[in-house]
């Protein structure tokens, strides 16, 4: 039979537990997406509660889809090095991170303030308990997944078939 696309833990020549952990967000570019979205996640947690803002997540909204892209992209073993669908998806992806990320930035979004419409749900939320678990599960979690949700049909493109001739 044909060697599998992806390859396995067995074939891990380290052996150590840790290696074989490296090797599975190395050999699937999903794992690494979700590992990078994770520490993404946690960043904007932890930066949010040490400056009392809840702007993180939109601070990072037009850079975060790019950084899965490239990684998706440039990661994936399964896909033939430099995958036009993969690269043109990157390409598509970046030109509107440049965008978001200019129009952001000219309109003050990295000067460190922090978006209206946060003040004004605390003002609703008014339970200290509702509001953390609020800010872990909306503002931290949910917008992240979100982001990563965006690119996830980037993992099928290298191999689903063109095909014309459909109606």
């Amino acid at each position: 039979p044909p060697p599998p696309l992806r390859p396995t833990l067995t074939s891990n020549r380290r052996g150590t537990q840790e290696s074989r952990a490296m090797d599975v967000l190395t050999m699937q570019p999903l794992f690494g997406a979700i590992a990078i979205c994770g520490a993404i996640t946690v960043a904007c947690h932890i930066k949010s509660l040490v400056e009392g803002s809840c702007s993180q997540v939109d601070q990072i909204w037009s850079i975060s889809p790019v950084i899965y892209m490239l990684y998706i992209t440039f990661a994936d073993p399964s896909a033939p090095p430099y995958h036009p669908r993969l690269l043109l998806m990157s390409c598509l992806i970046t030109a509107w991170g440049v965008r978001l990320t200019y129009n952001f930035a000219r309109k003050g979004g990295y000067a460190g303030e922090e978006d209206y419409r946060w003040p004004a749900l605390r003002r609703i939320i008014t339970n200290k308990w509702l509001w953390r678990l609020f800010h872990v599960l909306f503002i931290s979690l949910y917008q992240n997944v979100l982001l990563l949700l965006i690119v996830l049909p980037a993992l099928r493109a290298p191999h689903s078939p063109i095909d014309w001739s459909r109606d």
